[in-house]
């Protein structure tokens, strides 16, 4: 009989938990300070001639926040040693602990919003100057804003699109929306729209 000696190293679960978890954060923040400096400096000039320079601007911070969090799910596939599982749970920690820096976020920084979404179109468009004397304060409460925004968003964004090709063999199915629809709403299959 061979006795097998297993040797266990201590590994520094926290700090990986820790580092996947404020990694977007930062990257986010970076992102947005970038693209605010340019939407400050080019924004007044660009949108003169391309009228969609605020909506392309955003829409470009929100697929590098996506792709952020897929390469972060990477590196932390690769730190917990392609483990599916350890890698899965450490996600699920990374995430539990960047929706309470959101919502501290949230809870502590963030005052009131504009009902006519002004701060917003000034951000990415940088026109902070039709806003008078809030032009002062509300592009630091807006950076905070877009913060939260990009990391919501990234994570609704990859969540929603696993839940979709889990759903997609369903979905293929001729006409399962109308036997959907008489499940949910307790339909006779006549009353479903075609």
């Amino acid at each position: 009989m061979s006795s097998r000696v297993t040797t266990l190293y201590a590994t520094n679960s926290l700090i990986r938990v820790g580092v996947v978890a404020l990694a977007p954060i930062a990257i986010n923040a970076g992102v947005l300070a970038a693209f605010f400096g340019m939407a400050c400096c080019m924004g007044p000039i660009l949108s003169m001639c391309c009228k969609k320079f605020g909506t392309v601007l955003a829409a470009i911070a929100h697929g590098i926040s996506v792709a952020m969090l897929l390469v972060l799910w990477e590196v932390m596939f690769f730190l917990e040693g392609f483990v599916f599982a350890k890698a899965l749970l450490g996600m699920i920690a990374a995430m539990a602990v960047q929706r309470f820096i959101y919502k501290l976020i949230i809870g502590l920084a963030l005052t009131r919003e504009f009902k006519n979404d002004s701060s917003n179109i000034a951000f990415w468009t940088g026109k902070w100057y039709s806003m008078g004397w809030h032009s002062f304060s509300q592009p630091a409460r807006e950076y905070l804003c877009k913060i939260t925004e990009l990391g919501f968003f990234a994570g609704d964004f990859v969540l929603g699109h696993i839940i979709l090709f889990f759903m997609l063999p369903v979905i293929a199915i001729p006409h399962v929306d109308k036997a959907h629809s008489v499940m949910l709403f307790w339909l006779r299959p006549r009353y479903v729209s075609p």
